[in-house]
């Protein structure tokens, strides 16, 4: 009897067992959903590279330090695309008078070019971006890992930036519960609030219809699905001319309003600054030999990006700034209209009262102007 017994115990005690190891794993599995077994495991904040100065990865002596690979800049379709392409592309300007290779990559938005400079030329993104100040100042929660740093001006929009109405609204005060097309932390974007706060409106008295490119402008405008749309001057020029628009508003009233600036990812401009200022005099070149240099710039333009509708607008429209625009600018030298840190506080200041942005870097960390004071010697 007992012998017979004795197995159907040990099934009974088999089953317990499941039932008990059941239960367990039901319980952690409960645990775990509720963020409790985080108080057994404990886990430290993620480090990021940017948690330590960009200068550890400087060169060690004072010696020359050259990439092996590429330098990856990238830029939207503004009056800067056009020089650094032909320069990188056409007549390898850099790589055959200053000894550095260099690849443009054109995206087709600030946020995308933001996100690129973030990303880094070593997986798959860039090392420098042309980037409007209000891009800098309102995507620097993103930019933070890149620990991005400003080494020169390279222009200011001086009209190649157009608020463009519908027919029937002449003056911005009409915009008030218009429908507004603009890309988002661009450069039009900067010029709307200008707009806007010039008519006395309010964000809450507009809608804004994010766009994707700022060259979409005019076709917002086409289907009627926007009142108003910022774009490029040679973009919405023809649209306004052909529909009877109205120009609401440009930045070639305000010449001081919106720059754009060369910048490097911290570790890039403190591990490779023989590399940076090679770009820099590159820049300048192309520069001061515009009238050389334009009809070639434009000729690429037209050939790579046939899409555009007046592209010699966007090297009008946007100059590239001198050697001593550049001193003046960011206070070296001589007097600008609006230096760099009234520029970077005011906009940073506007960022955090209007969309609650966290505060970007203090004006003297977003800078590195050390290859600029180096060019100013050689002059």
């Amino acid at each position: 009897m007992n012998a017979k017994a004795s197995p159907k115990k040990l099934s009974r005690g088999h089953w317990l067992a499941l039932a008990f190891l059941f239960v367990l794993a039901l319980s952690l599995a409960l645990l775990s959903s509720l963020g409790l077994h985080k108080r057994a495991q404990p886990q430290g904040p993620v480090l990021y590279a940017a948690d330590f100065p960009a200068g550890v990865a400087a060169p060690a002596h004072e010696r020359a330090v050259f990439i092996l690979r590429p330098t990856y800049i990238g830029t939207t379709l503004r009056g800067f695309a056009g020089p650094l392409l032909w320069a990188a592309e056409e007549e390898g300007l850099w790589s055959q008078s200053f000894g550095v290779e260099v690849r443009i990559r054109v995206f087709s938005n600030s946020t995308e070019l933001s996100q690129a400079l973030a990303q880094g030329g070593e997986q798959g993104g860039i090392d420098m971006a042309v980037l409007s100040m209000p891009t800098l100042v309102l995507t620097a929660p993103r930019l933070k890992a890149a620990a991005p740093r400003v080494l020169m001006l390279m222009g200011w929009s001086r009209g190649q930036d157009l608020l463009v109405g519908t027919q029937g609204l002449h003056h911005p005060a009409q915009l008030r519960n218009k429908r507004i097309a603009v890309e988002m932390w661009g450069p039009g974007h900067h010029l709307l609030l200008w707009t806007l706060s010039r008519a006395g409106l309010s964000l809450n008295e507009v809608t804004l219809l994010p766009l994707d490119s700022a060259l979409e402008a005019a076709l917002f405008l086409d289907k009627g699905t926007a009142d108003a749309a910022v774009g490029l001057y040679g973009e919405l020029l023809p649209w306004a001319l052909q529909n009877k628009g109205e120009f609401l508003d440009s930045t070639a009233e305000v010449p001081h309003l919106v720059a754009s600036l060369l910048v490097a990812r911290g570790a890039f401009a403190a591990r490779y600054p023989e590399v940076a200022l090679r770009v820099l005099r590159g820049v300048f070149e192309m520069e001061q030999n515009m009238g050389r240099y334009g009809k070639p710039m434009l000729a690429g333009l037209k050939k790579k990006y046939p899409e555009l509708l007046k592209p010699e607008q966007l090297l009008q429209e946007e100059p590239l700034a001198s050697l001593q625009e550049n001193l003046a600018f960011f206070g070296l030298q001589g007097h600008a209209a609006v230096g760099y840190a009234e520029l970077y506080q005011s906009t940073m200041a506007l960022a955090t009262k209007l969309y609650e942005r966290p505060p970007a870097p203090r004006t003297e960390e977003s800078l590195e102007l050390t290859p600029l004071k180096r060019l100013a010697k050689l002059q």
